[in-house]
């Protein structure tokens, strides 16, 4: 009990007013009696449950007096030991207490004191314990043994040990939709202790944890191992003054991995794909067969939305990547598009062309406005009708030079509007086809 905290006593009356008989029987004959509705507890008992303990001697507190009131004593088993364990420090073991409940009765939760010779050592947290139950008290890190963890990717390994189609029926067509790879994976752990001290430890226990991906790893090493669980192992070691050792850890776990139509490619390319291919070769063609749709899909799906550009028709006319040699669209689909890009092509020519011809024009027009001002000034001045004429030539020059530039604009503005038309007449005959295309994939 804390200094200045509060002692909160629960009394049970047992007393029955004198009357032995009467009232007592009638309690005990309806709810079973004080004890079976105070003190029954379930199979596990002393979790969630209030524990009443019988005080071997009475004790007599008075008002406004404190007391540390013993319930019980007992000597358990328990030795001191070295816990590592990685989640809770990735550097250090913890100095810890192993103690067994070797007593019949259940121990309590809550925080105790550790003391070592009268010397106290700290405060940790205390679960329950059932008779038989071991628990690791830690109370302080360690600082004498060197711990490093690292995982080993050099001796990770992944193996794909079945390759699966996972097909639906729709409108009574049945088409493969999914690609199941079964995979055994494999890593290892490697953990490096030193016991820096000129003393030895007798026992150093290191707790790991599985990885809790892919639907929990499982530890396969059982060397040195001193408990285990579902996911969890705990090993268990000694070292001499100055030694050092290494103890590898390998998980495995084994499961399933969906690959979409995107990653079928990637998964063909790899080498460890060959030997299933060897062995299943109907597989591999139906996985071939998914990826050539897919492609064709996305080929006819930027044709129908018109992204046409040339290297995209020269993918597709390249091939599939698992077919090379079979295009992803038909040679008429090909050839329009072609089309398209050459009409395309043709209209940028013929815009570039126009403003070329706008550009001379704009030059014309300020060479114009330059005459007029010069023909303007020699109004005032003498003797000038050679330099006149001149200018006047100059002119009708320039009269000409616009007129032929906007005959030149005005064909090539007509030449673009029949180009449109060309356009929009393909891009509607290429558009249906690939829609058509699609709704048959």
């Amino acid at each position: 009990i804390q200094k200045e905290s509060t002692l909160h006593l629960v009394l049970r009356l047992r007393g029955d007013g004198g009357n032995d008989n009467g009232e007592r029987s009638s309690r005990k004959s309806a709810g079973g009696g004080d004890d079976d509705r105070y003190e029954a507890l379930p199979a596990i008992r002393g979790v969630g449950e209030h524990i009443v303990y019988h005080v071997a001697e009475p004790v007599s507190i008075r008002a406004r007096e404190a007391a540390v009131v013993p319930v019980a004593q007992y000597i358990l088993q328990g030795e001191q030991v070295l816990v590592y364990d990685y989640k809770d420090n990735e550097v250090n073991a913890v100095r810890s207490f192993l103690v067994k409940n070797d007593t019949p009765v259940v121990l309590a939760p809550g925080s105790i004191c550790l003391l070592e010779g009268g010397r106290f050592l700290g405060q940790t947290a205390f679960c329950p314990m059932f008779p038989e139950d071991e628990q690791l008290l830690k109370f302080a890190e360690d600082s004498s043994v060197s711990v490093t963890r690292q995982v080993l990717s050099e001796l990770s390994v992944s193996n794909i040990v079945d390759v699966r189609i996972v097909s639906v029926t729709r409108d009574g067509v049945t088409r493969p939709r999914d690609c199941l790879l079964r995979r055994n994976d494999s890593k290892t752990i490697r953990f490096t202790f030193k016991n820096n001290s000129s003393r030895p430890v007798p026992k150093l226990f290191v707790d790991h944890t599985a990885a809790a991906s892919q639907g929990g790893w499982v530890i396969a090493t059982k060397t040195n191992c001193v408990k285990s669980v579902t996911g969890f192992s705990r090993f268990q070691f000694a070292l001499a003054a100055g030694e050092q050792i290494t103890f590898d850890v390998v998980e495995e776990v084994s499961y399933t991995e969906c690959l979409t139509t995107s990653q079928l490619p990637a998964f063909l390319k790899k080498a460890s794909s060959v030997p299933l291919e060897e062995k299943d070769p109907q597989t591999f063609a139906t996985i071939r067969q998914m990826v050539f749709q897919e492609e064709a899909k996305a080929a006819l799906g930027a044709v129908a939305n018109l992204v046409i550009s040339e290297s995209n028709l020269a993918t597709w006319t390249t091939g599939s990547s698992v077919r090379p040699q079979q295009p992803l669209l038909a040679a008429d689909m090909v050839a329009q598009a072609q089309q398209i890009l050459q009409a395309e092509a043709r209209t940028r020519e013929l815009r570039r062309e126009i403003d070329v011809c706008n550009a001379r024009l704009q030059k014309v027009f300020v060479n114009q406005s330059r005459l007029r001002d010069n023909i303007k000034s020699l109004e005032k001045v003498a003797a000038s009708d050679k330099l006149l004429a001149r200018y006047m030539a100059d002119l009708g020059r320039e009269e000409d030079d616009i007129l032929s530039e906007k005959r030149l604009i005005e064909g090539k503005e007509n030449a673009i509007a029949d180009l449109d038309k060309e356009l929009q007449q393909l891009r509607f005959q290429i558009t249906a086809a690939a829609q058509k295309a699609l709704e048959r994939l």
